[in-house]
């Protein structure tokens, strides 16, 4: 038990690191790692996974807000519709068996390893122009704990039909929603390193929103929490720290390459 133990740990550490480094809640790199390596239950690595992200996302959120960075009107406001979403993506997964639950988690996995390389070519670290004939938009202006003024405009309604999709596949596929939300937030006007730490906020509250309704259909395996969440919690602080000193384009295709050969295992195991 103490070796599989420390095991946990380790898979905490990573996720943590990763998950902070990127602003997500590493919950799409931890479900299938909890399958294929410790022999999860699909259900159960997903309830697992979403009480593991909420601790990724607020060690994360700790982290940023020391740095200034978190846009918090933009981010509580997103989440009025995200944790909705998150909720009624965890009680979804109750109309789905075990095996086609896997199949979907494989086929996100593909999409989104997609949208992060294709993210490759855009100047994420200048702030994106955006048209007034875009939709309701949000003009927003912030200085960081390092005194470097950040301005930027958001499409606020695009950013809602988003999150809101963020949020079901939150609950859905046991994920913080980050790995979707980063780009989603980028997308809609936001800079990369603000998104980040916005996201961190974000997946906290939705982590916690889709935890209540694992909780409730007995999805957590309590026991491994007591190992993964020291891991997370160290390296979560750890990615946050890095990230703040480090361009994210070379991470982006790292993660594209990583999310692709985890869906290739997962298909390989489901098959």
């Amino acid at each position: 038990m103490l070796s599989e133990g420390l095991w946990f740990a380790f898979t905490g550490l990573i996720i943590g690191l990763l998950g902070s480094f990127m602003g997500v809640g590493g919950g799409f790199i931890l479900v299938p790692t909890l399958i294929l390596l410790f022999s999860f239950e699909a259900h159960h690595a997903v309830g697992t996974s979403i009480a593991t992200v909420l601790f990724t996302g607020l060690s994360s959120f700790i982290a940023y807000f020391s740095q200034k960075r978190v846009d918090w009107k933009t981010g509580l406001t997103l989440e009025l519709v995200t944790v909705p979403g998150a909720i009624i993506g965890s009680y979804a997964t109750e109309f789905i068996s075990s095996r086609n639950l896997e199949f979907l988690f494989v086929f996100l996995l593909f999409w989104l390893a997609y949208r992060m390389w294709k993210e490759k070519n855009r100047n994420n670290e200048n702030f994106r122009k955006i048209d007034s004939r875009d939709g309701f938009i949000w003009r927003r202006r912030m200085t960081d704990v390092d005194g470097n003024m950040l301005e930027y405009n958001v499409k606020i309604f695009t950013a809602l039909i988003l999150s809101f999709f963020a949020g079901f596949s939150s609950g859905f596929f046991g994920i913080g929603g980050g790995v979707m939300k980063v780009p989603f937030l980028v997308y809609s006007g936001m800079p990369i390193h603000v998104a980040i730490a916005t996201s961190s906020l974000m997946v906290t509250i939705t982590a916690f929103s889709a935890l209540i309704g694992h909780a409730f259909l007995a999805d957590v395996q309590y026991t491994c929490l007591f190992f993964l969440v020291p891991g997370v919690l160290m390296g979560a602080q750890i990615g946050a720290r890095i990230a703040k000193r480090t361009k994210p384009k070379l991470l982006r295709k790292v993660f594209s390459l990583m999310l692709v050969a985890i869906s290739i295992l997962m298909l390989i195991e489901i098959l």
